[in-house]
């Protein structure tokens, strides 16, 4: 029932976001639809009440706007909330219609951070006029502007940056990059590589033209941003709590007419030696922008003179006077006289307007927290509790079962009206740095130590649960179960599969954080079988920093269960192929990848000959047989996959015996022994088409194309290209792997004198790199043009 609950939220943040801007015919044509569908259940009369409603809220959202007024949009998305849940309950099958319009919603809708509705925005205009004048000067320039926002936490960077941006709406590509480079729980810096992965899938770059290594993934995101500036204008990036040098200057665009936008407390030294870059400081609101700022955020009808000592003894930081602002609300008359009793406090008032501490704001947070009604401070304390980033509506009514899911909503709002969460996506908040630190806090002081860990397993079991089942449908691979309590299944729609990646994929950011906390608090069995259960996530969307940080936590934690080497060993094999796949020789790829695949190999000999140990084995030793490959040791690989073979010995694991036929037949070729490699080609294709599950269409075609470039290197070009032509047609559609082939194929009627069917491949394959966003599509054109 959560997911229903989740799915109305969903559905309504999204409209509410959409009813307020330029997608307003759009949603309202879905609205109707909706209620129309609806009507069957009373929900409404007649197409014509429906248009009222739909008409009634969206009036009710801009009044809410024009007048200041920004509990409005929380307030009817709750009560749109609740009625789509109502519906949904009523009957399951209008789920399926809210679903479409989430999806919908998603490609026309802002993202979260960019889409933010900034109603109050007093001063820093000359920052803006600054922050404009630069850009236009780069432009003019054709080259990239960077603007480093320098201030402490709570001065408005953040909000300063996307004034700018919403200034400049429509001139930039959308969706903006952005990413927060601030210190993890742990103190360590956001790690550039990491970022560059998710940037770089959010720009459609195959996973297959991603390289391993920081530089490469740095060049291939510059040349990703050029292909986006030509196709679709200039690209904006905002990066959130800079500190380092290092970590900014990969993650610039480089490309004329872009604009970076970065916040930190001061600017990095070295980092204005480039002329396109301006520092530029944001300084504290001055007392009349401070008291304009609490008057129309808390909407108080009052003298303004009334609120001069409040917003004299705040200072000027905009974050804390939001704060401030938001217990203002309250429909108590004395609410005024008493937080300025409280702020008239020495020592309160000692602790706000030390402006040298980004920590001072914790007094502000305390009052914030002190005033808060029990629900809403109860959830503030759960999300302290919780990994820091992105946490999920439905998680949260997972571990709040006592509450209606109208009531994690509603307590949800009030955390977001008085500043101490922020939407992070349409299903999803966080919380900034310094508030989780003291949410933290005030759990650990204000919740039961049995309470605490009752409520922390039971995040853990929850996302176990989810992880793993998003693995069964990824992947029918064995997984490791101690417990006997993971899902199973052979195999999964691909429309399935491609869900449980969208769906990891919203919380990625918060995923490495969560193996982390589970290590860090002694749950070693979550934190390794959470990385069980992403590696087929990691493996398919190429995100190695986030696989191999997670793994590097997993195997820790796996070590520390004394009594489950076959854990270790499993961790062993997952970090171990992390780094095989990445395969970044700046990395030291090679060399790690060995030292962990023979560490777990080692494990194994030493244990049990059961089933789990003889698959681990084998995964293991195909593994290095792969890294002999990579390596060009034909002997060593073969020895190895054989190997890998005989440990599978008895063990029904067809597939694993196709990929093991198919590898084998690889080192045959490059032992070229191309008699061995053809016959073992064949075999693989076999055992592929009568797997239990029905044909590997897709390893199947892999066969042909590998076996095509092993007739290519014993100079048989002829019959390369008949399996290549197999290889075609075997793969339907615009695929990675076809575009691969059609582009190999050209080159094989080229190197047979058919120059006009060679120059159709390589058209074909250009065309299907472009449409796959792939940088492979100039490789194509250069043959074209040679």
């Amino acid at each position: 029932m959560e997911e229903i609950a989740t799915l109305a939220g969903v559905c309504a943040s999204s409209v509410v976001t959409l009813l307020v801007s330029d997608g307003f015919g759009w949603t309202k044509a879905r609205l109707l639809g909706l209620f129309r569908r609806g009507r069957h259940n009373g929900r409404t009369a007649d197409g014509r009440d429906a248009e009222q409603t739909v008409e009634r809220l969206r009036r009710a959202l801009l009044e809410g706007r024009e007048a200041g007024d920004e509990t409005v949009e929380g307030a009817v998305e709750h009560q749109l909330a609740d009625e789509f849940e109502e519906l949904m309950r009523e009957d399951p099958a209008f789920a399926e219609h809210v679903e479409e319009v989430v999806r919908d919603a998603r490609s026309a809708g802002p993202p979260a951070a960019f889409g933010a509705n900034i109603l109050h925005y007093v001063n820093h205009e000359e920052l803006l006029d600054a922050m404009e004048a630069h850009w236009s000067r780069c432009a003019e320039a054709e080259v990239s502007a960077v603007m480093f926002l320098a201030g402490l936490r709570g001065t408005g960077r953040r909000t300063t940056a996307l004034r700018w941006a919403h200034s400049r709406a429509g001139h930039f590509a959308t969706p903006p990059l952005e990413a927060d480079l601030g210190r993890n729980a742990d103190g360590a810096h956001a790690d550039p590589a990491a970022v560059l992965d998710g940037w770089l899938a959010q720009l459609a770059v195959p996973p297959a033209d991603r390289p391993g290594g920081l530089a490469g993934k740095a060049a291939a995101f510059r040349a990703a941003c050029a292909r986006v500036h030509r196709d679709q204008g200039p690209v904006l990036v905002f990066l959130f709590n800079a500190e380092t040098r290092s970590q900014i200057e990969p993650l610039l665009p480089r490309t004329p007419g872009s604009a970076v936008v970065i916040t930190g407390r001061e600017a990095p030294r070295h980092l204005d030696s480039s002329p396109d870059f301006a520092p530029l400081p944001v300084p504290p609101l001055g007392l009349d922008h401070s008291v304009e700022l609490l008057a129309r955020v808390s909407g108080i009808a009052t003298d303004p003179g009334r609120l001069r000592p409040l917003a004299r003894n705040v200072g000027g930081n905009p974050w804390a006077l939001r704060i401030v602002a938001g217990q203002l609300r309250s429909p108590d008359p004395g609410v005024l006289d008493d937080i300025g009793d409280l702020l008239a406090h020495r020592d309160t008032r000692r602790e706000l307007l030390d402006m040298t501490d980004e920590h001072s704001l914790y007094a502000t947070l305390d009052l914030a927290y002190d005033r808060l009604a029990p629900k809403p401070a109860r959830l503030y304390r759960v999300l302290g509790l919780l990994p820091s980033g992105r946490v999920q509506v439905d998680t949260l009514c997972t571990l709040l079962p006592a509450w209606r899911t109208s009531e994690v909503r509603g307590a949800l709002r009030e955390l977001r009206d008085g500043s101490l969460v922020e939407r992070a996506a349409q299903d999803a908040y966080r919380l900034e740095p310094l508030v989780h630190d003291h949410a933290l806090t005030r759990a650990e002081q204000d919740e039961e130590p049995t309470e605490r860990e009752q409520l922390r397993d039971g995040f853990f079991a929850h996302l176990l649960e989810y992880v793993e089942r998003c693995e069964a449908a990824l992947s029918a691979r064995w997984l490791y179960d101690p417990e006997y309590v993971a899902p199973r299944r052979e195999s999964a729609p691909r429309a399935e599969a491609s869900r449980a990646e969208e769906q990891l994929a919203r919380r990625r950011d918060a995923l490495v954080p969560a193996v982390l906390l589970a290590h860090a608090t002694g749950r070693h069995r979550h934190a390794w079988r959470l990385c069980q259960g992403l590696w087929s996530f990691y493996l398919r969307t190429a995100s190695h920093t986030e696989w191999i940080d997670s793994h590097r936590a997993g195997l820790a934690a796996a070590q520390s269960c004394l009594d489950d080497p076959l854990a270790v060993a499993r961790m062993h094999f997952q970090l171990g192929f992390a780094h095989l796949d990445r395969w970044s020789l700046d990395e030291d790829d090679p060399r790690l990848a060995r030292e962990q695949l023979e560490a777990g190999l080692r494990l194994v000999r030493t244990g049990e000959r059961g089933e789990g140990w003889r698959r681990t084995e084998s995964s293991l030793l195909e593994a290095l047989g792969l890294l002999a490959l990579k390596l060009k040791h034909g002997t060593r690989a073969l020895d190895c996959l054989t190997r890998a073979k005989d440990a599978l010995d008895g063990i029904v694991h067809p597939r694993g015996h196709a990929l093991l036929t198919f590898h084998a037949a690889r080192a045959y070729s490059a032992l070229n022994r191309h008699n061995d490699a053809e016959r073992q080609f064949a075999l693989a294709r076999e055992e592929f088409e009568l797997l239990p599950t029905g044909p590997d269409h897709f390893n199947i075609a892999k066969t042909w194309w590998r076996q095509a470039e092993d007739r290519l290197a014993c100079g048989q070009p002829e019959s390369a290209l008949r399996c290549l032509n197999e290889a075609d047609a075997g793969t339907a559609g615009a695929t990675y792997q076809r575009a691969v082939v059609l582009l190999l194929r050209g080159d094989v009627h080229q190197e047979l004198g058919d120059r006009d069917a060679a120059e159709a491949d390589w058209a074909h394959a250009r065309d299907v790199f472009a449409e796959l966003g792939s940088p492979r599509a100039e490789e194509a054109q250069e043959r074209l043009d040679g």
